[in-house]
């Protein structure tokens, strides 16, 4: 049982690691290949990103939840996923680009829930 949970952890540890350079590096892809940006503006590329996203932060999430149980910490996670949410929502069924800003935001929050829950795991 015990190798289970510390195999589990490695996986939560390399998923918040891929989630902290994907958020660093994705702007910088978008920005630099306007070819490869406009090709991530359709919904069958966005969705399944999005889905994806919240997937793997809903694991990372529970994985530190499980060990600290500070709530605040799931309350910015998922303050942020609805910023992300809306934003998708917006886009696809408005068709009106509010130019990131509710993404940007949303992020904020989950990145925030990241550093946060990386903390107490640290001090647990």
């Amino acid at each position: 049982m015990m190798n289970k949970t510390r195999r589990l952890n490695q996986i939560a540890h390399v998923a918040s690691f891929s989630c902290a350079i994907h958020c660093l590096l994705a702007p910088l892809i978008v920005f630099f290949l306007p070819v490869l940006g406009h090709g991530l503006l359709s919904p069958w590329v966005e969705v399944p990103i999005v889905a994806l996203s919240i997937a793997a932060g809903c694991f990372i999430i529970r994985q530190g939840y499980c060990k600290h149980k500070k709530r605040h910490i799931v309350a910015l996670f998922t303050l942020g996923v609805l910023f992300w949410i809306v934003n998708l929502g917006i886009e696809l069924s408005l068709n009106l680009h509010v130019d990131g800003v509710l993404l940007l935001i949303g992020t904020i929050f989950v990145i925030s829930s990241y550093v946060i829950n990386h903390r107490y795991l640290k001090c647990c």
